[in-house]
């Protein structure tokens, strides 16, 4: 695995194809490269999130993302979970993703402790249990330009609520 072998600062480019993926990053920073034509998907095959970034810098360009999946803590984002990170996301495509478990949120992105921009992205038929069926921000920071956010849901009652976004004690441009 190419991640797995990155080093700091290094650029990861995913070629066109399918990647059935559950991968964590624990790096000081990386770039993680796909395709224009957003042929290069990374499928949780519904067994886990598809990326989970943990104290980390990571931009994300040209990726799809589809399959993620939360049933356990952290229940915070299916498709890419950002905690205590920095980051871009960035040309991409996230959909089908799912948080199942009571109190998940954040079936696209998840965003907590973090400061994360959107840009120029498609989240759409990805669902939550409770919170921000496309994306959740908590005790985060960022903005969403150019994106696309549409056909998700949460299903919980949660004052917090947000089938597209949840914003929560956080600091978001839109």
């Amino acid at each position: 695995n190419a991640v797995t072998i990155a080093g700091s600062g290094d650029t990861v480019k995913l070629a066109p194809g399918e990647y059935l993926e559950n991968v964590l990053f624990n790096h000081d920073s990386l770039t993680l490269l796909g395709d224009t034509a957003g042929i290069a998907i990374v499928n949780g095959n519904n067994t886990e999130r598809c990326f989970i970034i943990d104290s980390s810098q990571v931009d994300i360009f040209n990726i799809s993302f589809t399959n993620g999946s939360v049933q356990t803590w952290p229940k915070n984002g299916s498709g890419i979970r950002y905690n205590e990170s920095i980051g871009k996301v960035k040309g991409c495509k996230l959909y089908e993703n799912n948080s199942t478990a009571e109190g998940t949120g954040a079936g696209g992105i998840g965003i907590s402790y973090s400061n994360v921009d959107i840009d120029s992205c498609e989240i759409y038929e990805n669902s939550a249990a409770d919170i921000g069926g496309g994306i959740s921000y908590i005790w985060a920071s960022g903005e969403v330009t150019n994106t696309k956010i549409s056909s998700n849901i949460a299903y919980g009652t949660d004052l917090r609520g947000g089938g597209g976004v949840a914003i929560w004690h956080s600091n978001v441009s839109l």
